[in-house]
């Protein structure tokens, strides 16, 4: 169980690192998954792929 902690840990601070960032969606972590939740219009239409994370 231990690793599969470490990996919702891993999604938690992706999720963190979008939300930090002016982006027009939101994030949580639902589980193992990552929910993308459109804060005006959809996603697909607002969201920008530009991106300069680094792991």
């Amino acid at each position: 169980m231990a690793i599969m902690t470490g990996f919702r840990e891993k999604l938690r601070i992706i999720a963190e690192l979008i939300n930090n960032n002016e982006t027009r969606v939101r994030v949580e972590v639902w589980g193992y998954r990552l929910a993308l939740i459109a804060l005006d219009g959809t996603i697909f239409s607002r969201w920008e792929s530009t991106s300069n994370y680094t792991f």
